[in-house]
């Protein structure tokens, strides 16, 4: 997991699932995660409707810019 500036947790949940795993962000104060990136067992996806595989590292980039290292690439994601 990662926190930006503004206390927003980011964090992988490798639970090997389309229903839970993925990248998911919890904004400071907030109760309820939103997943931003959702899991695939198969090849990384980019585009508008991008999935991921298990997530190995994670890192902030700068607001709304998050690296993960997944299914042996690196990746840049720019959130809303």
């Amino acid at each position: 997991f990662t926190i930006d500036a503004a206390g927003t947790i980011y964090y992988a949940d490798d639970f090997t699932t389309s229903l839970l795993g993925g990248l998911w962000m919890l904004p400071a104060g907030a109760t309820t995660p939103t997943r931003l990136i959702q899991y695939t067992n198969g090849n990384v996806v980019l585009g508008s409707n991008p999935r991921i595989g298990i997530v190995d590292s994670i890192a902030v980039l700068g607001p709304k810019r998050i690296l993960l290292a997944s299914g042996s690439q690196l990746l840049v994601a720019t959130l809303p």
